[in-house]
């Protein structure tokens, strides 16, 4: 939740464009890449798990681990 803050916090908003303070707190791209790397197929692999309750919680999992590793 703190890299979500701090995403927010790096923005400046103007009338006529955004602008990121901090590229290293861009959250679209950081949340692009994570998508494209801690995805369904990931955790069916990684699993062996399918779609239902403990393939979401695990999806979760990874993605907030994969956003703990990832953003320093």
């Amino acid at each position: 939740m703190q890299i979500v803050v701090y995403c927010d916090r790096s923005r400046t908003i103007d009338i006529t464009k955004e602008e990121i303070k901090d590229k290293k707190y861009d959250f679209y791209t950081i949340g692009k890449e994570m998508l494209k790397n801690i995805n369904g197929e990931y955790i069916i692999k990684k699993y062996n798990l399918k779609p239902g309750i403990e393939f979401g919680k695990k999806l979760h999992e990874e993605r907030v681990k994969w956003l703990k590793n990832n953003i320093k």
